[in-house]
């Protein structure tokens, strides 16, 4: 019998989307959504932040997890890296 890690490893996904920001300051979020209707809140580095204009037809690659936003769990992506898409 072997025994099993509990340590989870991070689903990392890539997802094609519209990207805005939705909320109230200071309560904004950079929200992708994909053409089926899914959400994601984007955690984007400062850097990626600063250079992102919105809104934008963006390919995001990044860890996937849940956590809560505006008191729901909705699913969230700690952005690795994002482009541009061909419009």
């Amino acid at each position: 019998h072997g025994c099993k890690s509990q340590e989870r490893i991070a689903e990392i996904i890539t997802v094609e989307g519209t990207v805005t920001v939705r909320g109230n300051v200071p309560f904004t979020a950079v929200i992708l959504v994909t053409p089926g209707q899914n959400y994601y809140v984007l955690k984007l580095t400062p850097e990626q932040r600063s250079r992102l204009m919105t809104p934008a037809r963006k390919r995001v690659t990044g860890r996937l997890y849940v956590d809560d936003w505006n008191s729901r769990a909705v699913a969230h992506i700690e952005v690795g890296s994002i482009e541009d898409l061909d419009v």
